[in-house]
């Protein structure tokens, strides 16, 4: 099936997302981690704790 045909021109038009190129790039990096909505889901390291507190 050809998903272009299907997506109508003003959708197409749309200009890609700056956040969404961001997350991607921050994906790609080793030892980042994304505070996205709904992350992290683990707990925080102790010495971020302590330093917050």
């Amino acid at each position: 099936m050809n998903w272009d045909e299907k997506v109508a021109s003003n959708i197409k038009a749309v200009p890609f997302s700056g956040i969404r190129k961001f997350f991607d790039l921050a994906s790609s990096m080793k030892d980042v981690i994304s505070l996205g909505v709904g992350e992290p889901d683990y707990s925080a390291p102790d010495k971020v704790i302590v330093s917050c507190m």
